[in-house]
């Protein structure tokens, strides 16, 4: 078995790579030339691709089995016009040249990793890969337009399509919201979510590679799958930063504040969709993931992967 990824430098890219390599599964990764944190790992395994696309190659992609879709770019709180341009070619347009690519080896299972986020910033049901789609963001947006098009493409071309959407990923040293959270309670501002009653799910790293591993490992008849992905890794937020206040030997301080005045709040200063992630809920029903040909249950429960999160940070 050989699995490609691309986006190798990336941080589920790099945790999936690392996965891959220990399970003796050879990897053909790729990445654009001079990017910062490509792989690590010094492996026979392991086949590195630079170039100044770090898009992947018909040639580079022979007898591959399958194709992990990690490279793209991420959301941009302070996005501008020229970020929307951007995230469109890196979100949409990258993903349908790497399943060309794939397409051209005869790779027949392409796996595209999307986002939870394609239904919206929360939702008062528990999310499922058939709930309605409202994409709010254009980051959100881009991943859903990337998932339409890879849709009519690889039907056309019989190539298994797995599509997962993730919620929030935390592991050692990821970067975004959870970290930005661990270093405001590092940081001793008292935090306004004490009132706050809405759960969110969040997943680990190390469980979600487990689960890319699974959906590229699997048999190739064409069925296109939609996953919307967790572990149990679900948090009220004042909980959650109870949590990582006691994992991190820190006092643990949290105000009462109404949700509705805080969302309202935030509004006034272009920050709302940024608050609905704080204060109201999105608990994702992964129960699809079971599904899969030997099914499927998280390797590391949510609390090892927890504590093992916190470890980077104390």
């Amino acid at each position: 078995m050989k699995i490609a990824v691309t986006g190798a430098n990336g941080y589920i890219a790099r945790n999936l790579i690392e996965y891959l390599v220990n399970q003796k599964v050879a990897v053909v990764g790729f990445v654009r030339t001079g990017a910062a944190n490509s792989p690590a790992v010094d492996s026979t395994f392991l086949q590195l691709h630079e170039s100044d696309t770090g898009l992947p190659s018909r040639s580079a992609l022979e007898g591959c089995t399958a194709l992990i879709h990690l490279a793209g770019r991420a959301h941009n709180f302070t996005e501008r016009e020229t970020d929307k341009n951007l995230l469109h070619f890196s979100n949409h347009q990258v993903a349908l040249h790497a399943a060309a690519a794939a397409a051209a080896a005869r790779i027949m299972r392409f796996v595209q990793v999307s986002t939870v986020s394609v239904h919206g910033n929360w939702s008062q049901e528990p999310v499922r890969a058939d709930s309605p789609i409202r994409p709010l963001t254009s980051y959100a947006a881009t991943k859903w337009a990337a998932e339409e098009a890879l849709t009519d493409y690889c039907a056309e071309r019989r190539t298994q399509l797995c599509i997962v959407r993730p919620p929030l990923v935390y592991g050692p040293a990821c970067p975004g919201n959870f970290t930005r959270l661990v270093r405001l309670i590092q940081s001793g501002i008292p935090l306004p979510f004490k009132s706050v009653t809405a759960a969110r799910s969040f997943i680990s790293v190390h469980n979600l590679v487990d689960f890319l591993y699974q959906c590229a490992s699997g048999e190739s008849d064409y069925e296109r799958r939609v996953h919307v992905i967790g572990d149990g890794s679900d948090w009220i937020i004042p909980d959650l930063i109870r949590e990582i206040a006691a994992g991190l030997n820190l006092p643990s301080r949290v105000l009462s504040c109404s949700p509705p005045m805080l969302r309202a709040a935030a509004r006034l200063i272009g920050f709302g969709r940024e608050m609905d992630s704080m204060t109201r809920s999105l608990v994702v029903d992964w129960s699809s993931s079971k599904a899969l040909e030997n099914g499927w249950t998280p390797p590391t429960s949510p609390a090892d992967a927890f504590a093992n999160a916190l470890q980077e940070y104390r």
